[in-house]
């Protein structure tokens, strides 16, 4: 027996309302622009809608094989092999990116996240991919790790919610302190958290298994990937989320003392004619001259322990001095090394450099990501004699001793590099002094 169901129009309506949605996706009244509400939130535009300006190709300042019409950015399909891959100018570490995309028949595509081009000659060989393609006309059958929404070779999507050819398909990526969500049309696919053991294991046991340096940048680039076929963006944006800084001023443990009262310099000297104020509990450097400036201890340390708090605004660089010495009414440093603070990743924040050497220590190259950009980072700074050792933002960066040190002794001192067109901001600084243990 054949049994007939009606609906009216209302009860359609009513069905529709009680469906269960996925989160609110940034949405803006044209293509390719940003709502007051977006923008309020800290949303912000990766494509114009009219050029390529905010993008490169992976390993080169050009961008080729790509072309922008009709308010889409499209990747002509000429690469192959990933040649025409692009990714963008800035690099990003905790994000939400939302972008619209749709795909040609039987074409392949993807998202990439962290990023990095140092040590890699193809995107995919470092970079999670976000899987784009036709799911539903592919010519042979897929593996639930190749289809749209898939943690590429590594998580499949709990379904398939991708569009047909032609129609316009909504990616939101959410990457948040190593936690991951791939969203596709409102429904989440794809949850996973990088770096921990059961990663781990997935990555040694599967298509990563040879790729030694696949999904271990902590930070990068974005990426759009040309994979031999048409396939057309729109509406990219992303917002930035701050990463947490470390809980609580006070480092665990005893005998700290308070370096930074957060109120003014009691106990510090300037050196040179650059800025420094104390701003809201905050020491802020600005570069006036563009050249050297110090900000010295008045008293002198041996073997400590030093915990501090920065932030790189602008293109300065910077670092933390310590067996420090300036030649009487100069700026020019006599004696001392630093620990190293440059936000740019690969510029080996937290290794030692000076003592008239240059370089002494680099962190290890796979640690160089975990520097935060446009944010506040923890570094800890142990000098014991001849032995220096560093950590930042939880991470273990350089523990080096070096035979032929020629101090053992001095103020510590905080740098701002000559030439820069910004400034550094520092607090929650304490010392432990090891020298009387």
């Amino acid at each position: 027996m054949k049994r007939v169901i009606t609906f009216s129009i209302a009860t359609l309506a009513l069905c529709s309302l009680l469906r269960p949605a996925g989160p609110a996706v940034a949405q803006s009244a044209a293509p390719n622009t940003l709502s007051d509400a977006e923008k309020a939130a800290g949303w912000r535009l990766l494509f114009d809608g009219r050029t390529t300006a905010g993008w490169r190709g992976f390993g080169r300042e050009t961008v080729v094989g790509w072309e922008v019409t009709g308010g889409e950015l499209v990747a002509l399909g000429q690469g192959g092999d990933h040649a025409n891959d692009i990714v963008t100018v800035d690099e990003y570490q905790n994000f939400e990116l939302v972008l619209d995309w749709k795909i040609s028949p039987q074409a392949n595509s993807g998202i990439f996240y962290n990023v990095v081009e140092k040590g890699f000659d193809r995107i995919y060989a470092g970079a999670p991919e976000y899987q784009l393609i036709d799911d539903h006309g592919w010519p042979e059958k897929l593996e639930d790790w190749q289809k749209s929404g898939a943690n590429y070779a590594m998580h499949p999507p709990s379904t398939v919610v991708s569009k047909p050819v032609g129609e316009w398909n909504t990616t939101r990526i959410v990457v948040d302190n190593g936690k991951v969500e791939h969203w596709l049309n409102g429904v989440k696919v794809v949850a996973y958290e990088l770096w921990t053991p059961a990663w781990e294991k997935l990555k040694n046991e599967g298509k990563w298994k040879d790729f030694p340096g696949y999904g271990t940048g902590r930070k990068g680039y974005i990426g759009l990937q040309d994979h031999g076929n048409k396939v057309y963006f729109r509406n990219i944006k992303i917002r930035v989320m701050q990463a947490p800084a470390p809980a609580g001023p006070r480092p665990p443990g005893e005998d700290w003392v308070q370096l930074f009262n957060g109120k003014d310099f009691t106990g510090w000297n300037k050196i040179g004619q650059e800025d420094w104020q104390v701003v809201d509990g905050v020491i802020v450097g600005k570069a006036a001259s563009k050249a050297y400036g110090y900000l010295e201890t008045v008293k002198d340390y041996k073997d400590f322990e030093l915990h501090l708090r920065f932030k790189c605004v602008g293109t300065g660089n910077s670092g933390v001095y310590f067996h420090t010495r300036f030649a009487p009414g100069t700026v020019d440093v006599s004696q001392g090394a630093q620990f190293e603070i440059d936000c740019n990743v690969t510029r080996h924040t937290a290794g030692i450099y000076g003592f008239g050497k240059g370089w002494i220590v680099w962190p290890a190259p796979e640690n160089e990501a975990v520097v935060r950009q446009n944010d506040w980072n923890d570094m800890l700074c142990i000098v014991r004699g001849n032995r220096y050792i560093s950590r930042l933002n939880g991470v273990p960066m350089v523990d080096f001793t070096d035979p032929h040190a020629p101090f053992l002794d001095g103020t510590i001192a905080l740098q701002l590099h000559s030439g820069g067109e910004g400034h550094m901001q520092f607090k929650d600084i304490w010392i432990r002094d090891l020298s009387r243990r």
